[in-house]
């Protein structure tokens, strides 16, 4: 599958301006669906999916109508729509995910709903003008990120969770659940006593912060420091001290005969590694 054979580069400049403009603005959308969904676990009610040109909430169903915000990288604007007609864009060349807050936040509410954002929790960083090759860029890595996860995901008998983007941390992941519960009292708990209990791994692509370049990565709750056992590939390696897991740097993945086969075929070692150690 041509499309899926190498990810785009991600080094040309102002890349990075652009990566943390759009995690900003995702997290205006990811705090509106937070806002006007009913939780679900794990936190999947605030989280976004890609669509053909970007980033949704999905649907939102409110009293009378359902609501809908995207976010188009492809050419720099927020779309808010509802099933009743109406709709807005915001182009976002020199917004503020701040200033987009509080335009979404005042047109939900003139719409019936009220998220209530506090546009002072958002980022003052903004899409610069000349940006639309590193933004194309950047969502040709979330959706070849995309491809991979749904390619892992549609492998899977356990249940897993939909390929979603956390907008906290701007990660694409896949969440995979064995069906067991851990047993372990001196395991790590998680903020909700509902899923506290939960075997889980996690399957995600991160563009990184600040200077960090972009990275795949593989986690495995709970493991303590057994995780991985399975010899890595000269291009993998295990998470540095005080972390768990396996990582994968984005532009040793590129130089890769198959990028896409290989970190599939590795995500699977990793997953039944993972397994083995689960109680299920």
């Amino acid at each position: 599958m041509s499309d899926n054979h190498r990810p785009p580069a991600l080094g040309q400049p102002g890349w990075r301006q652009v990566a943390d403009a759009f995690h900003a603005y995702a997290c205006v959308l990811g705090a509106l669906r937070a806002a006007l969904s009913p939780r679900q676990k794990h936190g999947w009610h605030a989280t976004l999916v890609l669509n053909a040109r970007g980033l949704t909430t999905t649907p939102i169903h409110g009293p009378g109508q359902a609501i809908e915000a995207r976010l188009d990288l492809l050419d720099g604007h927020v779309s808010l729509l509802g099933s009743d007609g109406d709709a807005e864009r915001w182009y976002l060349n020199g917004m503020t995910a701040r200033r987009l807050a509080e335009l979404e936040d005042a047109r939900v509410a003139d719409w019936g709903m009220n998220p209530a954002l506090a546009p002072a929790d958002f980022d003052d960083v903004t899409l610069g003008a000349g940006s639309q090759r590193a933004s194309r860029d950047l969502f040709g890595a979330l959706r070849w990120s995309d491809a991979l996860l749904k390619a892992l995901k549609s492998c899977q008998s356990h249940e897993t969770s939909p390929v979603q983007l956390w907008p906290q941390p701007f990660d694409l992941a896949l969440l995979w659940l064995s069906g067991g519960r851990v047993t372990d009292p001196a395991a790590p708990k998680r903020a909700h006593e509902h899923e506290a209990d939960d075997e889980q791994m996690h399957f995600g692509f991160s563009v990184g912060a600040g200077t960090e370049r972009p990275f795949y990565y593989v986690t495995c709750y709970p493991a303590g420091g057994r995780f991985p056992r399975v010899e890595l590939p000269p291009w993998a390696r295990a998470a540095a001290a005080g972390l768990t897991g396996v990582r994968v740097d984005y532009d040793a993945l590129r130089n890769l005969a198959d990028p896409f086969g290989s970190l599939l075929e590795l995500f699977e070692l990793l997953r039944s590694d993972g397994a083995a150690m689960m109680t299920f």
